[in-house]
């Protein structure tokens, strides 16, 4: 009896996103559940940057 697994990829730099999110995608497929992603940042850091917006936008077009 196989129960579905969700799986949480949680990501913080954008340089480990990639392989975190093929190795997370990999493993729900492999347990019939989702992959659900997870990007966070330092709530002291206010200011939104060009830096953050263009991390934020690579992971999305994982």
């Amino acid at each position: 009896m196989m129960m579905n697994k969700d799986v949480l990829v949680c990501v913080r730099y954008y340089k480990n996103a990639e392989n975190l999110i093929k190795k997370g995608t990999l493993l729900a497929k492999a347990y019939g559940g989702t992959c659900y992603l997870l990007t966070f940042y330092d709530e002291t850091d206010n200011q939104r940057t060009f830096e953050r917006t263009s991390q934020e936008e690579i992971i999305k077009d994982w």
